[in-house]
């Protein structure tokens, strides 16, 4: 056999490798078994949120996910704790969104008491349908991963301002 037979074999080999860990891992879920202690306390959260593709960001919400525990949790189509929002921005409308942990994505209150909803109802309570304040809050994130959760925002959803709350101090 030659080399290049050979260097295929391998390939082959480790290519099987890996499929057959990625298999034991989806079949054990051990995926959210690593994922729970990342969560710190919000253990009821942990089928709305997902491993990462980005490393800079380690874990997400699941987009579409929804969790009915003691309190519902809704995660839409972009992956935030918020309702179905539409990506184009309409003409004369400002679009906030907010960022932080815990106490922005709202653990233990209804989706519409998070502090991101209760800042639309009160901007559009003052100026009827100008406002749209997005909650891209996840629990236990840090700044680093706030920050790279901000960079793609902007990117794709082109946001007037951006919100970030850190450093809780409890409500």
């Amino acid at each position: 056999m030659g080399l290049k037979g050979k260097a295929a074999l391998w390939t082959a080999y480790v290519c099987l490798i890996l499929a057959g860990l990625d298999l034991a891992i989806r079949v054990t879920g051990l995926e959210r078994r690593l994922l729970a202690p990342l969560l710190y306390y919000q253990h009821d959260q942990l089928s709305v949120h997902r491993p990462s593709q980005d490393p800079a960001r380690v874990f997400e919400l699941r987009p579409g996910a929804r969790n009915r525990t003691e309190v519902d949790y809704t995660i839409n189509r972009q992956g935030f704790r918020d309702r179905e929002r539409s990506l184009a921005k309409p003409p004369g409308l400002k679009r906030v969104v907010v960022l932080g942990g815990s106490t922005t994505f709202g653990s233990g209150v209804a989706d519409d008491e998070t502090f991101p909803a209760r800042l639309e109802q009160l901007l559009n309570k003052k100026h009827p349908g100008k406002f749209e304040v997005w909650n891209a809050g996840m629990c236990a994130y840090v700044l680093s991963q706030e920050v790279a959760l901000a960079e793609e925002i902007i990117e794709r959803y082109s946001p007037d301002a951006l919100i970030f709350q850190y450093l809780n101090q409890g409500r």
